[in-house]
């Protein structure tokens, strides 16, 4: 899992008064849109990786209602990065809850269902974020919903530099799901 590259740039924060930066990594022919965000002058206790649910988005609001709690009142960074089909891997394809619900779900139904490609965006980001100064060293937990734990779940089961974790709001009722 070789990153060719990564773009990082400064945003205004979406959490009120932390530092914001969006990054767009590429490895393995794929580009993985993400975020970061920070307290504000102080150094992260700890660096909380958030995987969204399906037909959400890393910045959408009850998403970001959990990165500023994290971020403002406790002084953790946070990271997010688009799932499969979410976000700003759309493309030009219908922004619509529903739609993209639907698009994920023929994804999961599918034999190749992103999984492994995930899994590989995931470590490849983590990667990225642990050689930032500010975040070397620190510990690092990961929080996900419904498909942030159908993703995160291989991801805390192959990668040791997560430390704790809560995941929740996935079931077994969907094809593939037993592959986890």
């Amino acid at each position: 899992m070789a990153v060719s590259d990564v773009l990082w740039t400064d945003v205004v924060s979406d959490t009120g008064s932390a530092p914001t930066y969006d990054f767009l990594s590429r490895h393995d022919g794929r580009e993985v849109p993400g975020a970061l965000w920070l307290p504000t002058d102080a150094q992260p206790k700890v660096l909380i990786l958030v995987g969204h649910g399906g037909s959400r988005h890393k910045r959408e609001v009850t998403t970001l209602k959990f990165i500023t709690e994290a971020v403002e009142n406790n002084g953790f960074a946070v990271a997010a990065i688009d799932g499969p089909l979410h976000g700003a891997r759309r493309g030009d394809r219908s922004l619509v809850p529903g739609d993209i619900q639907k698009d994920f779900l023929d994804l999961w139904q599918s034999p190749g269902n992103g999984v492994a490609e995930m899994l590989a965006d995931w470590q490849a980001s983590l990667t990225i974020l642990l050689s930032e100064p500010k975040l070397a060293g620190i510990p690092v937990g990961y929080f996900g919903l419904s498909m942030g734990t159908a993703f995160g779940l291989p991801l805390l089961a192959t990668d040791t530099r997560i430390g704790a974790a809560v995941v929740g709001m996935w079931g077994a009722n969907y094809p593939n799901s037993d592959i986890l």
